[in-house]
């Protein structure tokens, strides 16, 4: 979605302030996108995949030689910058992927699972490069691995069946909390959700993951002392007050795993 690849169904994404569904050729200008499993052409060379990759990306003809040989170098690929494409490793494959989505020198990479496949010694070396880019990009990785979000990021956002129900620093996020909480897609709008939460449930904080005009998606919290507040009384005071709950999931402790 925040490619443009996909079209979101509700809710704006701001690339650099750009609009993704507005202005997306400016939105892309600044991304390179590294997806899962890229579709090379095993019959070009890497130089000339690389060089038509720019071309497509608008790398002007006088910058095109010098910003194939970055790509090349910051990628560790001159080696194999003549080699056919069907020739190489899984793993020198991912590096010419990376390649394409740096060569227009975008401020932003977005990679999809770029060390599924890889042996571990392929996937150190591209956690390595991965690290040594963030000096210079924003990287968004997206990826299931915990070993690779431990190994690669500086913050996290856990993800479940599109609903965000975490975010916050490796260690944040690896943290024990002190609260517990329950998630809650409520066909009510926040104001009244938000009404009963101050009435019956004065130590719960609410937390609003998505509205629209006729129902709210939230994650209620509170302390493990807090008397009365479980997740048993929260769903019981929905119904009381005539919501309808159309679905409740407990968080644990840690607020990552639903």
């Amino acid at each position: 979605i925040i490619t443009g690849s996909l079209g979101a169904t509700r809710g704006r994404v701001l690339v650099d302030s750009h609009d993704v569904s507005l202005e997306p050729e400016l939105a892309r200008m600044r991304i390179g996108y590294m997806p899962e499993g890229v579709p090379l052409y095993p019959e070009l060379r890497v130089r000339e995949y690389l060089l038509h990759r720019a071309a497509l990306k608008g790398v002007g003809g006088r910058q095109r030689a010098a910003a194939l040989g970055r790509a090349l170098e910051r990628t560790q690929t001159v080696d194999v910058a003549d080699w056919l494409i069907g020739r190489l490793s899984k793993g020198y494959r991912q590096r010419v992927a990376l390649a394409d989505a740096l060569i227009s020198e975008p401020p932003i990479l977005i990679l999809d699972e770029p060390t599924a496949g890889l042996d571990p010694n392929q996937m150190r070396e591209v956690r390595s490069l991965l690290r040594t880019l963030s000096a210079d990009h924003t990287i968004l990785l997206s990826t299931h691995l915990l070993s690779e979000v431990e190994a690669s990021c500086d913050r996290a956002v856990v993800l479940h069946r599109g609903r965000l129900v975490a975010q916050g620093t490796v260690d944040e996020l690896r943290r024990p909390s002190s609260q517990e909480g329950i998630t809650c897609s409520v066909m009510a709008p926040r104001s009244a959700l938000a009404a009963l939460v101050a009435e019956r449930f004065p130590t719960m904080e609410l937390e609003v993951v998505a509205e629209s005009a006729v129902d709210s998606t939230v994650i209620l919290r509170w302390a493990h002392a807090a008397q009365g507040c479980s997740a048993a009384a929260v769903i019981r005071a929905l119904v009381e007050a005539g919501f309808e709950d159309r679905k409740s999931t407990r968080l644990n402790s840690s607020h990552a795993t639903l």
